[in-house]
């Protein structure tokens, strides 16, 4: 069910970017709101629940939403910003991956009176409303518990390591927030290697090398559910799968709510509603076309997920 709700999805952005990129609105968005909204990568897991959200409360509101996936590409973010600008659409919802090379474009749709909405990612120019995400808070709380597992299962200086994503300006500070959590609670704990990776896959090669380069490496914590899963199937492949090892992630996907439950070596991530923080983006933007007003900057809770609380979690 989930993996064909997931490939619906990546139909309706395929079907939805070519058809409204390439030319104008058609007759039936004349008499609704057309709102753009621009992810950084639907292949992750978070972004394509987020944009169910998104999808599932724009229905409700009778407002055209069209998705645009920039898969890692800050070229193709510009290009689809461009051309919503061009084409005149109400509303922008963009997590955009560079800041700096958006921000007049951010600029331009604003002053054309396109509302702006910026989802989790910060930027440079002021949107008119933001959903944020304390990025070093999110890493932090996911390193809090790597250094509760390390203190309680492992030597004190025990070896551990983090798979991020420092190629993303705004998200380098999760990663320094993984670091200081572990030290928190595990102050004797060695960092031996901080990488970055962008999908599973490049995780997964990131994690055998490290494994192979330590072969008492037992814990991996990943910026998010995507680089996790890469070390999980590293440890597994590896046949490192004993009471003492630790993977950790961040987003509580559902794959990753799935392993928690299953009491693997997979034993933690982060939660921070992707599907009710579509949702709500939704609804800022909803209220911005019609002048209702709210608090235009939100922050996303977090809860850390562990086999103790992850069946609150799971659907």
């Amino acid at each position: 069910m989930k993996k064909r709700l997931f490939l619906s999805i990546i139909a309706l952005v395929t079907i939805a970017s070519f058809g409204f990129a390439n030319g104008a609105a058609d007759s039936e968005s004349k008499d609704q709101f057309v709102v753009g909204f621009s992810v950084s990568d639907i292949t992750n897991p978070y972004w394509s629940t987020q944009v169910q959200g998104a999808q599932d409360k724009a229905d409700e509101l009778g407002v055209k939403l069209v998705i645009h996936d920039s898969q890692m590409d800050p070229a193709r973010e510009l290009s689809v910003l461009e051309n919503w600008i061009t084409q005149g659409v109400d509303g922008i919802m963009m997590a955009t991956l560079d800041a700096e090379a958006s921000a007049p474009y951010v600029e331009r749709a604003q002053a054309e009176g396109i509302f702006v909405v910026a989802t989790i990612h910060p930027m440079k120019s002021n949107p008119d409303a933001f959903l944020s995400l304390d990025e070093y808070k999110f890493g932090y709380t996911a390193g809090l518990e790597a250094g509760k597992w390390i203190s309680e299962n492992l030597p004190p200086d025990a070896k551990f390591a983090i798979i991020v994503e420092d190629m993303l300006a705004h998200v380098i500070a999760r990663g320094d927030g993984i670091v200081d959590g572990v030290h928190e609670n595990a102050p004797g704990a060695q960092l031996v290697a901080r990488q970055s990776s962008s999908n599973t896959s490049e995780a997964l090669n990131i994690a055998e090398n490290l494994i192979q380069a330590h072969p008492d490496l037992k814990v991996i914590q990943g910026n998010n559910d995507n680089n996790a899963l890469g070390a999980y199937e590293a440890f597994r492949a590896a046949g490192i799968t004993g009471s003492d090892v630790y993977v950790g992630g961040n987003d509580a996907t559902p794959q990753a709510l799935e392993l928690i439950s299953q009491d693997t070596i997979y034993r933690m991530s982060v939660d921070i509603n992707p599907y009710g923080s579509g949702r709500l983006e939704m609804e800022m933007m909803w209220n911005l076309l019609n002048g209702i007003d709210f608090e235009k900057v939100q922050t996303v809770p977090l809860e850390a997920v562990t086999k103790a609380n992850v069946a609150k979690f799971l659907k």
